[in-house]
């Protein structure tokens, strides 16, 4: 079954270690200055941080995760279609790659 952009997004977030930080009874997340959630449900702030991810669509954001997979991976040639996208700056092909070999590898 095929993977929501959501649940794609989840999977870098958590690759990344993105989450909400525990301050008395409230949990938040900054990328300021930009974003900011706060709220006393991790659950809602997670998704905060899920739907304002731009994995998608910056580069900035998609690169280190790039980064993170080349130093874990075992095997080089899997990345060869990874290679392909960034040279022809595909960043939507870039991004399903990720979030495939990251489902597929369990590296999250």
């Amino acid at each position: 079954m095929e993977k929501t952009l959501f649940e794609k997004k989840k999977l870098l977030v958590e690759f990344m270690g993105l989450k909400p930080t525990k301050f008395g009874n409230n949990y938040s997340w900054s990328d300021a200055p930009y974003y900011y959630c706060n709220s006393m449900d991790y659950e809602y702030v997670m998704k905060g941080i899920i739907d304002y991810s731009k994995y998608n669509t910056d580069w900035n954001w998609l690169m280190p995760v790039v980064g993170h997979i080349s130093k874990q991976c075992e095997e080089p040639e899997e990345l060869d279609g990874l290679k392909y996208t960034l040279l022809c700056d595909d960043i939507d092909t870039a991004f399903e790659f990720v979030a495939d070999y990251l489902e597929n590898n369990k590296l999250v």
